[in-house]
């Protein structure tokens, strides 16, 4: 029997020392991978199931008054006649992933703007302060503060066939603010507000009560 020469076995023994360490690296930079894969796995996957669950929302027991529950800021007004209607669908950014969800109900929309007698300026962080203090008071709470995607927006302009009356948001190029106020009944009001440095608009749905 031939003897295999001493380098040989010297550099066999290199290669393989090298080919199991280049395994055991890949395996840690898979695993590695793996769990981050897996981190913006569970992430993502918790971000598709749903924006909120109502259920998790404390139901409010504050008196309401009367439909749409909101009283105009000081140096505030309508710009025009607000929209009111018994029933009609407005669509909130509320759904999976995001995505606009077509709701039913009392409706009321209008644009705001500074009042003719007012003291001050027109000051929209005001508009959205004001509100905000007024709807967490009722026991709302904050659902979305961002500005949407064209994907988004795209499915809007696509659906929502009341795109351009009055009140409505200019999504496109402002953020929008969304709120909910969740009802014993489930007759749960839903607000979104938007703006600028000119004025601000303001949407009211209070669902119907599906039986």
């Amino acid at each position: 029997m031939k003897k295999i020469p001493f380098y040989l076995l010297l550099g066999s023994s290199i290669i393989l020392s090298s080919c199991s360490k280049k395994e055991k690296n890949n395996e840690e930079i898979s695993e590695v991978i793996l769990q981050k894969n897996d981190t913006i796995s569970v992430k993502d996957t918790a971000k598709t199931i749903q924006l909120f669950d109502i259920n998790t929302i404390t139901v409010s027991t504050f008196e309401l008054g009367e439909f749409p529950y909101l009283e105009l800021p000081k140096n505030i007004q309508y710009q025009n006649k607000p929209i009111n209607r018994e029933y009609d669908d407005l669509y909130f950014p509320i759904g999976k992933n995001g995505d606009f969800e077509k709701l039913s109900g009392k409706v009321f929309k209008t644009y705001v703007v500074k009042s003719d007698d007012a003291t001050t300026d027109w000051s929209f962080p005001y508009f959205l302060k004001t509100y905000d203090d007024a709807i967490k008071k009722l026991g709302g709470v904050m659902l979305l503060d961002k500005k949407l995607t064209d994907q988004q927006t795209n499915y809007l302009k696509n659906n929502a066939r009341y795109l351009g009356e009055e009140g409505s948001l200019d999504y496109w190029n402002d953020p929008v603010q969304v709120y909910v106020i969740r009802r014993t009944n489930g007759d749960d009001i839903y607000i979104q507000l938007s703006g600028n440095s000119a004025g601000g608009s303001i949407q009211i749905l209070q669902k119907e009560i599906t039986k």
